[in-house]
């Protein structure tokens, strides 16, 4: 009797080459980005911690995670999906 290979599991989250760039209200011919290249692999039961001033992307960084803000660029899946 063989053993089953054990499969490493999926991350629960996982952010590849994720950008996220938006048009300026005050200058609608302006683009800015709020998010650019970030990776981030978050696994099942992990707690993840993102700091920074004010203005660097956290909440567009959770909102892309969440699936309420699609990126301008990258992947984005829960458990490989």
């Amino acid at each position: 009797m063989h053993p089953t290979p054990v499969r490493p599991a999926e991350p629960a989250l996982s952010l590849a080459d994720v950008s996220c760039t938006f048009v300026s209200k005050d200058a609608p011919g302006q683009r800015y980005t709020a998010v650019r290249d970030v990776t981030l692999t978050v696994g099942d039961g992990e707690f993840v911690a993102v700091v920074g001033p004010t203005g660097c992307g956290k909440s567009t960084l959770l909102n892309v995670g969440a699936g309420l803000l699609a990126p301008s660029s990258g992947t984005v899946q829960v458990f490989g999906q």
